[in-house]
């Protein structure tokens, strides 16, 4: 039989090997993950059984020019697949969400993570216009900037780390409150401004606005300016809440996309999150995670 079914096996184990982050998934020798994995693997059993059975029939060989107009889509409908488990294996906490969220997160981070996949082999992905138009099916408008700027903190930040659960912690802000940007304090300042009901810091004076930062510029931040501080906290900010001025800008001696700055006090009603902001065991900073990271205004002080 010359219709060979261990592309598909080749396409499984090159989506859970491509990714250090993923080898804790079950490898397999090309050569004989067929014979290994009849058991587990119903979908190849069955193409294999519905091929041996018409050349049986009509005693003649399918080739992959005979199922030309099929491969491409089972390969799209097996890529599609194996990213959505690799996302329930990664990101279980997924499933505990509200149904719409549920489902939007999950289309979302598949799309995301298919792309990747997909472009590495050659596999043909629906163009990002296409995939805007199915979210409208659950009543979500995401413009063509918006998701070109998650598809940028994708490509920049998690995916190089493979962080999926990292993805969909900042996707799942994202969808509640618009674009967000981040600020680090120590816990006696967060403190501070809630007894005051604004945020004032020394910066404000010095240089007349607030640092801040993207999601992809946070950890950076924490390592050049709090390396030897304790106790501090990650301040999560809805843009479209915040009253003063907000502009990005770079120091002049970088050429980078710049650093969005607070041109004034920050309003507290602005920020939506206040987390922790912890280290791994080597005792480098991390970002929060779900459910921390989406935890409402004060539950951390």
């Amino acid at each position: 039989m010359t219709f060979n079914l261990r592309g598909y096996f080749w396409l499984e184990n090159r989506l859970y090997t491509d990714t250090g982050a993923f080898r804790q998934f079950p490898l397999y020798n090309s050569a004989t993950m067929f014979e290994e994995r009849q058991e587990i693997f119903p979908i190849a059993d069955m193409l294999k059984l519905i091929t041996e059975r018409i050349e049986s029939i009509f005693a003649f060989k399918l080739t992959c020019k005979d199922i030309k107009f099929g491969h491409e889509e089972i390969t799209h409908v097996y890529l599609r697949e194996a990213c959505r488990a690799t996302l329930t294996h990664f990101v279980s906490w997924i499933s505990t969400l509200p149904e719409k969220q549920q489902k939007i997160i999950e289309e979302i981070m598949v799309r995301l993570l298919e792309s990747e996949i997909g472009s590495s082999l050659g596999i043909f992905v629906q163009g990002d216009q296409v995939f805007l138009e199915a979210l409208k099916g659950y009543l979500l408008l995401l413009s063509q900037e918006e998701f070109a700027h998650l598809k940028d903190i994708w490509q920049i930040y998690f995916w190089p780390k493979h962080d999926l659960a990292g993805m969909a912690t900042y996707l799942l802000t994202i969808l509640r409150y618009g674009r967000v940007i981040y600020h680090i304090l120590p816990v006696a300042d967060w403190q501070n401004a809630l007894k005051k009901g604004t945020y004032t810091p020394s910066s404000l004076v010095t240089e007349g606005f607030i640092h801040c930062s993207d999601i992809d510029q946070v950890l950076g931040s924490a390592k050049a300016y709090f390396a030897g501080e304790h106790d501090l906290f990650l301040v999560c900010i809805a843009m479209n809440r915040i009253l003063p001025e907000v502009h990005y800008e770079s120091p002049p001696s970088e050429n980078a996309k710049g650093f969005p700055h607070i041109y004034g006090p920050l309003n507290l009603e602005a920020v939506v999150n206040v987390s922790s902001l912890l280290r791994d065991v080597q005792g480098d900073f991390v970002l929060p995670q779900y459910p921390q990271a989406l935890m409402v205004r004060g539950d951390a002080a």
